[in-house]
């Protein structure tokens, strides 16, 4: 009798032990991103933002270099996004779309960082980050510019949303940012075309090479003195690469009247200066 009882407490006390540990590791187990409720995820992306010091919420996630310094952005942006797809409606949901944006463009994921400050500026146009996330979107497409080869579409994409911003009236903060990107960008598109005029003159088509000065001429010339003597400079290589020596003696001393200081105007003096030694 008393090894029937002895067995049925052992048991009993056993049971008790396993009940204990399982609702013990219950306890202690995370929550997954999906079982959070709005507040809870809020609260755990404000904690990875920044997990010692108690900044309100909303400033935080409005704070660009908060998100400098987080050791798991990969995590911290999948959580984020989780949100923002799940809770569309959230009063505060403008914050964590531009974080979002940010964490995108933090990681590289240029298209998509692109993609969510025009989808900002296209949602909330009155918005006082209206402005910020325009420069953004700026930004992210220039740094596409950077990964792209002969085919400059992407290129002529940011200097159209430069444009856009440098003509209104109510943005003004990024302007000195946004023109630098705008040339930038020009100057890309005008190494394209004398790369191609160099193309053409090294396979001798002559006519091609001579529309694309042309079309620099008439497209970025004006009130752009080293360009205007660049070009001069590849019209007197041309005329002198066809032989055409009244030509080229023709555009040395334009440059030589107009940008006599030029390094272009030194390029073609020596140019035409090693002709007439060879000449003789």
């Amino acid at each position: 009798m008393i090894s029937i009882l002895k067995n049925k407490y052992t048991t009993m006390y056993g049971l008790i032990i396993v009940v204990s540990m399982i609702m013990s590791g219950c306890s202690k187990k995370d929550k997954q991103p999906e079982d959070l409720k709005p507040n809870e995820i809020k609260t755990k992306i404000i904690a990875y933002l920044n997990p010692v010091e108690n900044k309100e919420g909303l400033d935080l996630i409005s704070d660009e270099q908060s998100i400098e310094n987080i050791k798991n952005p990969e995590e911290v942006l999948n959580l984020v996004a989780q949100f923002v797809a799940k809770y569309p409606e959230d009063k505060q949901i403008s914050h964590f779309k531009l974080l979002l944006a940010n964490l995108y463009l933090k990681e590289g994921k240029l298209l998509a960082a692109q993609q969510m400050y025009q989808h900002f500026q296209d949602f909330y146009p009155s918005d006082s980050r209206s402005e910020y996330a325009t420069y953004k979107t700026i930004l992210s497409k220039f740094y596409q510019t950077l990964k792209v080869g002969c085919d400059q579409t992407i290129t002529e994409e940011t200097i159209k949303l430069c444009e856009n911003y440098l003509e209104s009236p109510f943005y003004y903060e990024y302007k000195n940012d946004v023109f630098d990107i705008q040339n930038t960008c020009n100057h890309k598109l005008i190494d394209k075309e004398i790369y191609v005029h160099n193309f053409y003159i090294k396979k001798g088509q002559y006519k091609s090479a001579q529309n694309r000065l042309d079309f620099l001429k008439s497209k970025y010339a004006d009130n752009n003195p080293a360009l205007q003597a660049r070009l001069l400079y590849l019209e007197c290589k041309q005329a002198h690469k066809q032989k055409k020596m009244d030509n080229a003696q023709e555009k040395l001393e334009a440059l030589i009247d107009q940008y006599p200081k030029s390094r272009f105007t030194q390029m073609a003096s020596s140019l035409i200066s090693k002709s007439k030694h060879a000449f003789f």
